[in-house]
Parts: structure tokens; sequence; C-alpha cells
């Protein structure tokens, strides 16, 4: 029984400390000064093999290399339109009652982060390259 209470201690502990509100995969999210790196975040390209995109945020999901999971389905085109909204919505802010709020941007950077780290093989850039290209300097212990 003591081990087991033990276990279920350890367990709890390292379950809370690595899904920290403050820290997403190693970087330090409260000291991200938001409100000037959102805006500041340039634009790349996305190429598929059903065709490429000018316009794409750095976060966004499409980023992900197409897994047909077996079923033969081939990859759509992407929908660059589509993706140049959500650049500009990732990178403007948003008034909610008056307020200024970086949200969305804060959201997809923290999406990204824990996807490029839970499906690594699905990127072409290694995890750590991505990660110390927009966070490197508000890395957690890097200060």
């Amino acid at each position: 029984m003591t081990k087991r209470i033990l276990l279920v201690a350890m367990l709890a502990t390292s379950f809370s400390t690595t899904v920290s509100a403050r820290t997403v995969r190693g970087v330090d999210i409260d000291v991200v000064p938001w409100e000037t790196f959102c805006p500041s975040v340039e634009s790349v390209a996305l190429h598929t093999s059903s065709g490429d995109c000018a316009v794409v945020h750095p976060a966004s999901a499409e980023h992900a290399r197409w897994n047909d999971l077996g079923t033969g389905v081939k990859e759509r085109k992407p929908n660059c339109s589509r993706l140049e909204r959500e650049y500009r919505q990732l990178t403007e802010p948003k008034d909610i009652n008056g307020k200024t709020s970086w949200a969305a941007c804060t959201s997809a950077f923290a999406r990204a982060l824990n996807m490029r780290t839970m499906q690594p093989e699905r990127y072409a850039e290694p995890f750590e390259q991505w990660r110390e290209r927009y966070f490197g300097r508000w890395m957690s212990g890097a200060r």
C-alpha cells in the first residue's frame, strides 16, 4: 500500500510539473511578450505534395505532413486564402471587452509546441530548431 501511495504521489508530482500552465515544452509562456511577439511573427511558406502556399503562420497545424493512416486518401490541395486569414488572425490583436487579447496566438503556439513534440516525424524541421528560432530567449531556465 505504501508503495502504491508513493507511486501515485510521484506520478502526480511529475504530471503537475510537466503540464504547468506557465511552461509549455520548455517555453516559459508567462515571460513571452505576446503583445510584441505575435505581430512580429513573419509568415512562412507551406510546401505539400498537393500544392504550395506563400503566406502561412509558423504555428499553423497545416505544417504537419499528411498522414492518410493507411487509407490511400490523397492529400487535399491547401486552401491558401484560409491560411492567409489564419495568419492575419494570429498576428493581429483581438479586442475583448475593451482589452487587447493575444489568446489566439498564444494558443496556436502552445498547440504547435505540443504537436511538434508528440509527432516530430510529421514535421520537416526538428523540434529543437523550430523552438529555438521562435522561443530561444524565453526557454525556461534560459534567464
